[in-house]
């Protein structure tokens, strides 16, 4: 993991998207090229994976526990991959992300208002 606030790590994971591309699908997790929602989490948020052809290997620290994960599923209300795989844009996938970094940074500030610009 990092040390950044979860509403960071879910800025830095759209950035990631607009930087690498979006993609839809099972090769979302690929550690050069396009990134789907959850592969961009898993860039950004230290979840290390391993590109096996199609089939991706995930590290101990799964994408499950990962708080910019948790917070996109509690913002959904199911499975980010699913959202990703049923959007309709770029634009759609980034705007979720934003938003919940929205959220979070929301909470953030009601719990330490002192560590959270403005």
């Amino acid at each position: 993991m990092n040390n950044f606030t979860t509403s960071e790590m879910l800025d830095l994971a759209a950035d990631e998207i607009q930087r690498r591309g979006w993609t839809q699908g099972p090769n979302g997790w690929s550690s050069t090229g396009p990134v789907c929602l959850e592969g961009a989490i898993a860039a950004v948020s230290g979840v290390r994976t391993v590109d096996l052809g199609e089939q991706v290997m995930y590290s101990t620290m799964g994408i499950e526990e990962c708080p910019a994960f948790l917070a996109v599923r509690d913002y959904l209300g199911f499975r980010p991959f699913a959202f990703n795989d049923r959007a309709e844009s770029v634009e759609d996938v980034i705007a979720v992300l934003r938003a919940a970094a929205a959220v979070e940074r929301a909470k953030e500030a009601a719990y330490a208002p002192e560590k959270v610009a403005a």
